[in-house]
């Protein structure tokens, strides 16, 4: 008799086999908002990174200007004709020694040529940086601005003079 009442238990509770619809659609959801947070983070520390190259490369590249200036009396010109005004800047300051050596502190992806051939100045996100012989403080100081992560927009613009 004891064998009959064991299959009848065994009869009267199914099985289970895995995991129901329902189980498995909360872990999904678990694991959508985990990798959601962990994307967000990355963003984030990737935009940091570079904004932060940017900073870095305008600080470099104003010292160069700044040394210029001590050694010449002069900003460095900007040509009219260079859409971002840095070829010239940058032509000026490579045969002022001083000022070569700030610029040599620069990383490599910094200076690079564009398609016409001209040596111009690019930011964390490898964009062209724009320099305004006088467009600081007062206008009568040198300003490199840096589009940021979106070139459409404008509040992004990372800009830096010399006061």
């Amino acid at each position: 008799m004891t064998n009959t009442k064991h299959n009848q238990v065994m009869l009267s509770q199914p099985r289970r086999a895995g995991f129901t619809l329902v189980e498995m659609l909360v872990v999904m959801l678990i694991l959508s908002v985990c990798v959601a947070l962990i994307v967000g983070v990355t963003n984030n520390a990737l935009r940091n990174s570079k904004d932060n190259e940017t900073h870095y490369i305008q600080d470099t590249v104003l010292a160069a200007i700044k040394v210029y200036h001590d050694e010449t009396g002069n900003w460095p010109p900007a040509d009219p004709a260079d859409p971002h005004n840095t070829t010239a800047m940058l032509k000026a300051m490579r045969n002022n020694k001083p000022a070569l050596a700030k610029l040599k502190m620069l990383p490599k992806m910094a200076l690079q040529r564009n398609d016409a051939g001209l040596l111009i100045l690019m930011d964390g996100y490898g964009y062209p940086m724009e320099y305004f012989r006088t467009g600081g403080l007062g206008g009568k100081s040198p300003q490199l601005v840096s589009q940021g992560a979106a070139l459409d927009d404008m509040a992004d613009n990372i800009n830096a003079g010399l006061h």
